[in-house]
């Protein structure tokens, strides 16, 4: 046997609308042979009809009986099931030879389930909505939730405020025909709260966790008083003292639902400067750092308040080319010691400088040249050339550039310098204005300059 179809969804409040049930013509084989079904047994649920006023179990002695139109009883209180199956008689012997049965669990329309919000969205003393879908056979829509529980509204819509970490809420829908719909749904309502506030406060701001069952206490605090005072009671917040930097907000609450603490953490007055690194190693802001005449960069990471780009401080005559909190720069030869300052801003207003101390060593530097590429911002030409880093080097004493290549972000190449004399030339009238790299090479080690093309 097939499987059994209709022809119809089956409302939950039915109209005496007969639906066709169906299945595919039934061949019986027995004894080797295969005969066509002569006839058809039929279940119905209770309160259903048949095609000629049957109920329960019956037969119809008919072999185009696969398909017969039922009429549903008015709802359903429970799990029904259509079941047929398909029997012949040909021998004369009167004991039918019987197909396998089939079944169909039929679903109601609409399907009655309660709607809540998602877990994420139910917390103990918190209310909620909660609804079934409309019956117009139903007389009533009656609720029920756990003891302690609140519920208000009327209908098939209803305000619930959970006073308890988990219970089931269900509904008895009584409808014309005399049965009783009933669905219910298991809930958890955790005792959690989101403190609710803004993440960054320039001068006060108010923190609040939403509506609290009656008789709750509730306690705010800060996690420096002298950066932000709170009002304990109302939650109210002000920034004291000029502070700047990061604080812990923390509310206590105390009612039926439990004790506990919930914090959130925000941001007090203007940025900070952190992740100081100069060639990648960290410092921290009064540290002094010796380097060697040549090029090197700076890196920082501002933090607090939805913190913008860092801005730099660049003494003049240092060569320098700024990017995304980073920052390249040549030390001058001619210079025993420079510091370089940054800083960020947020909607409070500019934060404070971060300074880097640097100051020229004498000892132990590799070369006493570098590579110089010029003009920086270019458009149409480049040079790569080494240049002494002393006065008392001479130029011609430079080591050969062994090789120049220039380089997209990605790393792609995107052209080859020719020679002219001591230097390498590129064109680059042909590249898009962006960020590029130049890698050289010079004594086998691998250099690399950051180039800007406007």
């Amino acid at each position: 046997m097939g499987d059994i179809s209709q022809s119809a969804p089956v409302q939950n409040c039915n109209d005496s609308s007969p639906v066709t049930f169906s299945i595919p013509e039934g061949f019986i084989t027995y004894s080797n042979n295969t005969k066509r079904a002569s006839g058809y047994e039929w279940t119905i649920p209770t309160g259903w009809v048949g095609p000629s006023g049957q109920t329960g179990t019956f037969f119809i002695n008919n072999p185009d009986a696969f398909a017969v139109n039922l009429i549903p009883s008015t709802c359903s209180s429970g799990t029904e099931i259509v079941k047929l199956r398909a029997f012949t008689d040909t021998e004369g012997k009167g004991e039918p030879h019987y197909s396998n049965q089939s079944s169909l669990t039929v679903q109601r329309t609409p399907n009655i389930s309660i709607s809540t919000p998602p877990p994420s969205g139910i917390r103990c003393g918190v209310p909620f909505t909660a609804s079934v879908p409309e019956l117009l056979c139903a007389d009533s829509y009656d609720w029920t939730v756990p003891p302690g529980w609140t519920i208000s509204g009327t209908g098939r819509t209803r305000t619930i405020t959970p006073l308890g970490t988990s219970g089931t809420i269900s509904v008895n829908i009584p409808v014309a025909g005399g049965c009783t719909i009933t669905t219910s749904q298991i809930i958890t309502a955790p005792f959690n709260y989101v403190i609710n506030g803004p993440s960054l406060i320039c001068s006060t701001g108010v923190f609040s966790v939403g509506t609290l069952p009656t008789g709750s206490t509730i306690s705010w605090s800060s996690s420096n008083p002298s950066g932000l005072s709170i009002n304990s009671s109302t939650g109210s917040a002000t920034r004291v003292n000029g502070y700047n930097g990061p604080i812990t907000v923390t509310v206590n609450i105390s009612n039926q639902c439990g004790t506990g603490s919930f914090t959130r953490n925000v941001w007090v007055g203007t940025p900070h400067i952190t992740n100081m690194r100069v060639n990648n190693q960290s410092v921290f802001p009064s540290q002094n750092i010796s380097l060697c005449p040549g090029n090197h960069f700076l890196q920082v990471t501002p933090t607090g308040g939805n913190a913008g780009t860092a801005t730099w401080t660049v003494p003049s005559g240092v060569p320098h080319w700024i990017g995304n909190n980073t920052m390249d720069f040549t030390f001058p030869s001619s210079m025993s010691s420079i510091v370089i300052s940054t800083r960020a801003s947020n909607s409070c207003g500019q934060g404070a400088n971060y300074n880097f101390f640097l100051t020229r060593q004498t000892w132990n530097c590799p070369s006493s040249f570098a590579v110089v590429a010029y003009p920086n911002p270019t458009s149409d030409i480049l040079n790569i050339e080494m240049m002494p880093v002393t006065a008392d080097i001479s130029k011609e004493d430079a080591p050969p550039i062994e090789s120049a290549t220039l380089l997209n972000s990605e790393g792609r190449e995107m052209a080859k310098g020719y020679r002219e004399g001591s230097k390498i030339v590129f064109d680059v009238r042909h590249l898009k204005k962006g960020n590029y790299f130049v890698h050289v090479t010079v004594d086998g080690e691998l250099i690399r300059e950051q180039i800007l093309i406007e």
